[in-house]
């Protein structure tokens, strides 16, 4: 549903990239003898060049029959005069790229007219460019270019084509001039511009753009832009910009209402993630030729402005993700001009529009001015029928209500639509459908809509997505479906449909990218054919057995995502996964599973999510699984694992982000080159019978010191036709877990990828917490409840200035609590009960706000919010000296080799669709 916008991008790319490529070189530069002075400048630049591969460079040699520059890769010599007029360096790959400085030897080439060096490692724009006079192309983009731009780039009057779209990560620029340099280039006709901060520069940066005479294309991401003023600019605008592109930059709302009416000659306005608030001007009627408009992601509100409505060439309206919170159908009396007959794609989503559809009834008047009778339109009228050329139309996850209005199966250009997420009632029939041929794409999910169709209906469209989720289709499979031989996404989930997968549905299987059938009650064993399917989602049903799907001779293998957890499988788990070698993604939680985990799940060379959890495994884990060493989430909580943890987990799988092995059977010690999984978010050890002191290498959980994150987020990118155009479609599975957070269960999705746990709780830990563990300052739980630490609790706790859940109660630990702890300004669940504290609980903290269960069971312990005062006798304070006696003697002589590492967040990971 995204085809014309990346039409519109992709569009600009072509038509701004110029014509010759990095390699080519014209057959007539055979019969060219480059001059001696321009070849000793490329000579001398190129020494000053740092690569890895020499594939550019290799021919810019001095002997043989390459002393001819003209010859040399990625050069270009004018035929006639011999001067070169092309210099093009853009690499294939990475390995091809080149670094060190632009060379001033190449203010020797006078006559050039392309540069090309984008996509290298250079950091500068040498000032010397200004000199070469006769540019008409230059492109430094994907450079990581920091600095001030160079003014004398204001020299090159017959640049047509400037790129400054700059690496995004590692460039950086700065323009204090407000495009003054910009506005002597009168030839220009693309100018691209990324990472730029322009807030120091003055405000009339947009009038400079207004006044270039032949500016077509402008595109400017990233940037920060300085208010507009309003006094400086002209209202006249300008002839010749056709394309405007602000993407995730800063734009103060005062510089929209010009960008509104910036050309006459516009066709495409982009406003991307701008923070843009306000409302839209009602000021474009002079930009007829706009064709589309795209303004997602900001924040606008209030109504769409009626201008819109006049711009008779409009085809595209894109609003979604902002705050407008009118009625669908002000919205549409908005757009009753003459946009109603040109308009094809209409975007809402993600916005706070409200009410039902709008009838015939609500606007009489309105109906007669676009000349609709009532004789024109088969059953009840909606005001969705203004829109008579409409082919996208997505009005997602706003708050509409009521029904559906039959006159949708009217829109007869109608190529796709998304009502999800709002709240629809009422039934949807074969006449909602009856004139969509064209229709590709439904989205309905989410809505307590009913369909009720014919069982021996035969719909009018060939489908490639439909998802319906939450909707009420069952309670048998639709029917329907087999008719829809060219789906590749099908999402059905929660639909209530009982039974089993018929056996005609193996006809599409092997073209379905995407099948969620979960939250159902299908019965019966998992099908073979399903194993064709790339993303497939049964979680939530009652399917009995997994055996034919991995080991039928008939398996196709093709499946990276499954996720059959929360079912009826019981027995062991099939030894056959090297069947389907290509899984990435593996769930089967929360099943009937006992006896061993299979050795064969080691041949998964490719996956790296694996979760077992709530089900009966016995056994060691297999070692096998070393082998899978792409593992992000290894999760094997609640079973009846037992053995030691093995030691392979830390020296081959170093890039797990989330370690579950929860309420198992696990002995012995903590293995220490688990500190070799530096990645490591998420720790979680607790409820076993391990015993020992911790490791203190826990400096080596980088993530847990840093406040770099892993994204926990399962992408699948699958691309489908529509018409010409190939467009992207991403579907996200967010990692779900159920943590003990804070002393309570609690599930998280959207903010996991925050989360830094460690938890060793209920075990038999000994030793003293070791100081190293008070350096992971990311941490936000940390729980060592329920070992036998001893000693006294690290003075340097108060590092973990994060942390919002701290628990070390029921151990063994002693001493006074350390004032640090004042630094935690986020703590909310503290812990510190039944153990053999003493002193005065430390005032001026956030300490006396926790109940004073948190400290109950020290019977040295006083102060608030404990009721026992503290005594001010010697006896008491001798008590406390001693202890801080000892305390300081162990710091200073590095005595106490026991380490206690409690790890905190108890993680039990599921994965949902």
């Amino acid at each position: 549903m995204m085809t014309r916008r990346v039409v519109v991008v992709v569009w600009f790319v072509i038509a701004t990239s110029g014509v010759w490529s990095s390699t080519s070189t014209s057959s007539a530069n055979s019969q060219s003898q480059c001059i001696e002075k321009e070849r000793r400048a490329l000579l001398e630049f190129k020494q000053a060049l740092v690569y890895k591969s020499n594939f550019f460079l290799s021919s810019w040699t001095n002997t043989g029959r390459d002393d001819d520059c003209c010859t040399w890769r990625g050069i270009r010599c004018d035929n006639s005069t011999h001067h070169i007029i092309m210099l093009n360096l853009r690499p294939n790959n990475s390995d091809q790229t080149l670094g060190g400085e632009i060379g001033h030897s190449l203010h020797e080439l006078q006559h050039l007219s392309y540069l090309d060096l984008s996509h290298n490692n250079f950091t500068k724009i040498p000032k010397f460019i200004g000199s070469l006079s006769r540019l008409t192309y230059l492109n430094l983009s994907y450079n990581p270019i920091v600095g001030i731009i160079p003014s004398q780039l204001g020299n090159l009057t017959r640049l047509k084509f400037l790129d400054l779209y700059i690496d995004l990560d590692y460039g950086h620029l700065i323009d204090n001039n407000s495009f003054e340099w910009l506005s002597r280039l009168t030839s220009l006709e693309s100018f691209k511009l990324r990472n730029t901060d322009l807030t120091k520069a003055s405000t009339n940066w947009l009038q400079r753009l207004k006044t270039l005479p032949s500016l077509s294309n402008l595109r400017l991401s990233h940037c920060l832009f300085p208010p507009v003023d309003i006094s400086s600019l002209s209202t006249n605008s300008s002839n010749s910009l056709t394309e405007l592109l602000i993407l995730r930059s800063v734009v103060h709302p005062s510089t929209v209402p010009w960008l509104f009416n910036i050309s006459s000659s516009l066709v495409y306005l982009v406003l991307y993630d701008s923070q843009i608030e306000g409302t839209l001007p009602n000021s474009s009627e002079n930009m007829r030729s706009l064709e589309a408009i795209y303004l997602p992601s900001n924040e606008f509100e209030g109504e769409v402005p009626k201008s819109l409505g006049s711009l008779c060439n409009l085809q595209e309206l894109v609003l979604d993700h902002n705050r407008f919170s009118t009625t669908l159908g002000e919205i549409l009396e908005s757009l009753s001009g003459c946009a109603k007959s040109s308009l094809e794609h209409l975007e809402l989503s993600n916005n706070r529009i409200k009410g039902p559809f709008p009838t015939s009834n609500v606007f009489p008047i309105f109906l007669r001015y676009l000349g609709i009778s009532s004789n024109q339109i088969e059953g009840p009228l909606s005001s969705l029928s203004m829109l008579p050329n409409i082919i996208v139309l997505t009005i997602n996850s706003n708050k509409l209500n009521g029904t559906l209005p039959e006159s949708i199966g009217q829109l007869q250009h109608l190529e796709s639509f998304d009502f999800s997420l709002n709240s629809f009632t009422g039934t949807v029939s074969e006449i909602h459908f009856h004139k969509l041929s064209k229709l590709k794409e439904v989205y309905i999910s989410e809505n307590s809509l009913t369909f009720n169709f014919n069982s021996n209906w035969v719909p009018p469209f060939s489908l490639k997505s439909l998802k319906l989720r939450s909707c009420k289709l069952g309670p048998e499979f639709p029917s329907w479906l087999q008719t829809q031989s060219n789906i590749t996404i099908l999402d059905i989930a929660n639909t209530g449909i009982h039974g089993t997968i018929p056996a005609w549905f193996s006809n599409h299987a092997s073209k379905l990218n995407l099948l969620n059938l979960s939250s159902n009650q299908f019965l019966g064993p998992i099908p073979h054919f399903l194993s064709a399917v790339q993303d497939l989602h049964l979680s939530n049903n009652h399917f009995v057995s997994l055996r034919d799907f991995i080991c039928n001779k008939a398996v196709h293998g093709a499946t990276q995502f499954l996720d059959v957890s929360n079912n009826l499988i019981f027995g062991n788990l099939p030894n056959c996964w090297g069947n389907i070698k290509s899984l990435k993604f593996l769930m089967v939680d929360n099943n009937k599973l006992s006896g061993v985990v299979p050795s064969s799940i080691g041949l998964l060379y490719d996956i790296q999510y694996l979760v077992l959890r709530y089900n009966n495994f016995s056994g060691s884990l297999p070692s096998s699984i070393q082998n899978c060493t792409q593992l992000q989430v290894l999760n094997v909580e609640e079973n009846s694992l037992e053995g030691e943890i093995p030691t392979w987990i830390g020296e081959r799988l170093t890039n797990l982000i989330i370690l579950g092995l929860r309420s198992n059977k696990f002995h012995g010690s903590i293995p220490s080159n688990l500190c070799h999984i530096r990645s490591i978010q998420i720790l979680d050890l607790s409820m076993n019978d391990l015993t020992g002191a911790i490791p203190s290498c826990t400096n080596n959980f980088t993530y847990m010191r840093n406040k770099d994150y892993q994204e926990l987020v399962l992408r699948h990118t699958y691309v489908v036709e529509r018409s010409s155009d190939a467009v992207a479609y991403v579907v996200n599975d967010t990692v779900e877990a159920q943590i003990m957070w804070k002393g309570k269960y609690y599930e998280f999705q959207t903010n996991l990828k925050l989360l830094k746990i460690i938890d060793l709780s209920s075990n038999k830990l000994d030793g003293q917490i070791p100081e190293e563990l008070t350096n992971l300052v990311e941490l936000v739980q940390l729980n060592l409840s329920r070992n036998n630490l001893y000693g006294p609790i690290p003075i340097e706790i108060g590092k973990l200035s994060n942390l919002q859940a701290l628990d070390l109660s029921n151990n063994k630990l002693s001493g006074t609590i350390p004032t640090t702890l004042e630094k935690m300004s986020f703590l909310q669940h503290l812990d510190f009960s039944n153990n053999k504290l003493s002193g005065k609980i430390p005032t001026a903290t956030q300490l006396q706000s926790f109940d004073d269960s948190a400290f109950a069971g020290n019977l040295g312990l006083c102060g608030a919010p404990l009721t026992k005062s503290c005594s001010e006798d010697k006896t008491l304070h001798g008590v406390q000296e001693s202890e801080q006696l000892f305390d300081m003697s162990w710091l200073q002589m590095g005595v106490g080799v026991g380490f206690g590492v409690g790890f905190a967040g108890v993680c039990m990971w599921s994965f949902v669709t």
